[in-house]
């Protein structure tokens, strides 16, 4: 029996050792043809299989991605604002169809008695996106919430509510503003308390300029000539 239990072991390691070069070389091919720089992970029914990582973290100091790495998630921060804003409607606490003024009466913009909820959410409020010609410059500056929105996402509309979806991320920084107006607590605090927490996402959160985290890694984009990053 021990000689069995003794095959059927190595058998298992075999296999094993033979998935993780698998999903090395689809890293590896990944990597060298497409650029991909990140964490990969594979799992069947809750139980991984496979974790690697690939790339660097930081160019300048030729720091390695690691599988400890944390990303900026950039616009998927959406996702969580929207969850938010749902969870504060289900709690009866905001109407998606009033205008959006009623939780932000200090909005200088033409758009708070017109504009609603559900507006901001699907992106239809016909509020310009002027902080996008500028590209990140916007984003770099040390500025609160609500200057930024004062400076940004104030101007007049140039559509109906309701006309027209346009993508950009006027209406999800004054819903951000929004939340924290309802709750009378900062966006980090409520996403820690109502997401973060509850789904034991230890190793997710919120960043700022004066913030020191560690193992994060830099971001950088992809000079098509070069196919470098920048």
């Amino acid at each position: 029996m021990k000689k069995y239990t003794t095959i059927l072991l190595i058998l298992f390691v075999e296999i094993a050792i033979g998935q993780d070069n698998k999903y090395s070389g689809i890293l590896n091919k990944y990597n060298s043809e497409q650029n991909f720089n990140g964490v990969v992970l594979v799992a069947t029914n809750g139980k991984i299989d496979y974790i690697g990582a690939i790339g660097i973290a930081d160019i300048e100091n030729e720091t390695p991605i690691n599988i400890h790495t944390k990303f900026k998630v950039a616009s998927i921060t959406k996702t969580f604002t929207a969850v938010l804003v749902l969870q504060l409607y289900e709690q009866g606490k905001i109407d998606l169809k009033s205008p959006f003024g009623k939780y932000y009466p200090n909005y200088k913009g033409n758009a708070k008695n017109v504009v609603t909820i559900e507006n901001l959410l699907t992106y239809s409020s016909g509020i310009p996106d002027s902080a996008s010609k500028l590209g990140m410059n916007t984003f770099k500056k040390s500025s609160n919430i609500d200057d930024y929105i004062n400076n940004y996402c104030s101007e007049d509309l140039i559509n109906n509510p309701g006309t027209e979806s346009i993508y950009s991320n006027t209406e999800y920084i004054i819903l951000t503003k929004i939340i924290e107006n309802v709750t009378q607590k900062s966006f980090e605090k409520v996403l820690e308390e109502n997401i973060l927490s509850p789904l034991k996402m230890k190793n997710s959160g919120v960043i700022n300029s004066k913030k020191q985290i560690k193992n994060l890694c830099n971001s950088y984009t992809i000079n098509d000539t070069s196919n470098k990053k920048i």
